[in-house]
């Protein structure tokens, strides 16, 4: 029918009324008589364009449907819908003013874009339809999504169950968990049975030990909880059985103090006395500097233990005793009690320290001032301060493989004396002064020269 009316209009006819989808007349070479209805179809404005020219674009609305949420990196779809859906053009999403991916068809009055983002943070989306025949350009209003980093994934642990397999009533053994991988805190929780042994105990480096003493004989049954950590999955150690007997009625539960000097000098012999309480008829005492033994064990005599010891490095030693145990005692383990050990003053080696600083520098330029310790301090290195004059450079530097460095800025104009005082250290070595170097800042031309005293 269409075709037809076409015929008749292209041979000549004044005027055709097209009334299949169109709902208006016309005029063959003279404007359109009534506007076109929004009914027509996209092929039927095509048609019409074709044979006369003014007949006015739809208006179009886009719309855009977006998550409000997503996870940075993981795909959403974002799709916008153009109505009344034309007969062609693009999409072009947009995510602030920056174009997302290249333009997607309009098919069926439909976009779709799956967007994965790169980035965490509000994410303002838009979509602009760019138009098509018959059909004018729109743009969606601004939808926003909000993209997340997603969750850090918890590492799965495996929980390990060391403890004897036998004990006696009464006497402390030690149930220890070890975590792997070790977690960044967390706390294992044992048991005997569904009984929970104490209170938790921290998980340190992976590993939680209970010191336990069973009050009962008969098998036991002992397991061992990890509560979890920040990113470190909880989990539990398969059972492990203890049995424990009945104890000997005779063995009597011992406590074992320790007393050593509060200061010693390296290389000077001290005392160091252990006292076990009942005094046992025998056992020994092991001595321990951290978890290395001191000598041999050493005969309790009359309930007392003493070991002469010196020691060969400086520092803080943290000094324990274990009483062995014997026929009717129960073994027993002193608290720990530290000795400070110094290196004294006539080991002590003289020092000299070396500054190296730029003869002139210009105003504003950075001057960096470097010392050399000789002998070089082994362990604990000590410091340095720098003077300008008589006011200190910044904060004392710590002096590693005997050197230390500072660069200083903002000096004002003329000659400044510099020196550098080597704080001396506890590991046997005096503390000592450079000479005084002079520092000259000079005007802005003149380039910086350097030597050392």
């Amino acid at each position: 029918m269409q075709n037809k009316k076409l015929r008749r209009l292209l041979a000549g006819a004044s005027t055709v009324a097209v009334t299949a989808g169109f709902a208006a007349s016309f005029g063959v070479g003279a404007a359109w008589a009534a506007p076109v209805s929004q009914s027509t179809t996209a092929g039927q404005w095509t048609l019409l364009r074709t044979v006369q020219g003014t007949i006015p674009d739809a208006d179009t609305t886009t719309t855009l449907t977006a998550p409000a949420t997503a996870t940075n990196g993981a795909p959403v779809d974002l799709v916008a819908t153009v109505s009344p859906a034309p007969d062609g053009g693009t999409v072009q999403f947009f995510d602030g003013g920056t174009p997302i991916g290249a333009p997607v068809d309009a098919i069926g009055g439909t976009a779709t874009l799956s967007q994965a983002f790169a980035t965490a943070g509000s994410h303002s989306i838009t979509a602009s339809f760019s138009g098509a025949p018959g059909f004018v350009a729109s743009a969606a209003p601004a939808a926003n999504v909000e993209v997340s980093d997603p969750a850090p994934v918890d590492v799965a642990t495996t929980t390990t169950l060391s403890v004897p397999a036998t004990a006696d009533t009464g006497a402390s053994v030690n149930l220890t968990a070890t975590v792997s991988p070790a977690p960044t805190g967390g706390t294992v929780q044992f048991f005997d049975g569904a009984t929970p042994l104490g209170a938790p105990i921290d998980a340190i480096g992976g590993t939680a030990t209970l010191s336990q003493a069973f009050a009962t004989a008969g098998s036991h049954s002992i397991t061992a909880s990890f509560s979890g950590a920040p990113g470190f999955v909880a989990s539990s150690a398969p059972a492990a059985t203890v049995a424990v007997t009945v104890s000997a009625p005779l063995d009597v539960a011992t406590t074992t103090t320790l007393s050593v000097p509060a200061t010693a000098d390296t290389g000077a012999s001290v005392n160091l006395t252990a006292t076990v309480s009942p005094a046992p008829t025998g056992g020994t005492v092991q001595f321990f500097d951290g978890a290395k033994p001191l000598g041999a064990p050493v005969d309790v005599t009359g309930g007392t233990a003493t070991l002469s010891q010196a020691f060969a490095t400086a520092g803080s030693h943290s000094i324990t005793a274990k009483f062995s145990g014997a026929p009717g005692f129960v073994a027993s383990s002193a608290p720990a009690a530290r000795i400070a050990v110094t290196v004294p003053l006539s080991s002590y080696v003289v020092t000299t320290t070396t500054l190296t600083a730029p003869e002139t520098v210009r105003p504003a330029e950075g001057v960096t001032l470097s010392v050399v310790v000789n002998p070089a301090p082994n362990g604990n290195g000590g410091t340095v301060q720098f003077f300008d004059g008589t006011d200190a450079i910044g904060a004392a530097v710590p002096v590693t493989n005997g050197r230390a460095s500072i660069t200083y800025y903002n000096l004002t104009g003329g000659p400044h004396s510099v020196t550098a005082k080597y704080s001396g250290s506890t590991s046997g070595y005096f503390g000592s002064t450079s000479e005084a170097k002079v520092v000259t800042v000079t005007s802005s031309g003149t380039p910086p020269t350097y030597g050392s005293s």
